[in-house]
């Protein structure tokens, strides 16, 4: 959580470098993944348009206001279908059994995310030029901490 937020060390890089090693290779779920949900829960904290942390239709809802509303993160509308509905009057019943298998879910979503990130850390870049050499550095440099998460996460689920 606090290599996350860039508070162990202060340092940024140093910081990312430690979450992969404890987050990616040691619990199975990618820093990545977990800085982009949880970044944005901070910048709208229980937003129900927004905050991603809140939104775990449909099999837990936290307030009514959630159902049928567009989710900004999820790019998506939450919605309940009848069954939907009837189960989530129970929910006070399954949360904890539920919250037994909720790690695998953040596996999943540690997956999806390297996926869908692919496209964005591996575009075309123009040409660097003089007055381009940071962001080029900055490309290269999101490239090596793609490749560490697959590798790292790899590397858990080989020891499991």
């Amino acid at each position: 959580h606090d290599a996350g937020h860039n508070s162990v060390t202060g340092h940024e890089n140093s910081d990312f470098w430690l979450g992969v090693i404890v987050g990616n290779a040691l619990s199975g779920v990618s820093v990545g993944w977990w800085k982009s949900t949880h970044n944005t829960h901070h910048i709208a904290t229980n937003s129900v348009e927004d905050d991603p942390d809140i939104q775990h239709l449909p099999i837990f809802c936290f307030d009514e206001k959630l159902i049928n509303e567009w989710s900004t993160y999820h790019e998506k509308y939450m919605s309940m279908d009848s069954i939907m509905k009837a189960m989530v009057r129970y929910q006070h019943w399954y949360f904890y059994p539920v919250l037994g298998f909720a790690r695998f879910n953040l596996y999943i979503q540690s997956i999806i995310h390297l996926i869908t990130t692919y496209k964005v850390v591996f575009k075309k870049q123009p040409k660097s030029s003089r007055t381009n050499i940071r962001s080029d550095w900055k490309f290269k440099a999101s490239q090596i901490q793609w490749y560490a998460e697959v590798l790292t996460l790899f590397t858990f689920w080989a020891l499991v």
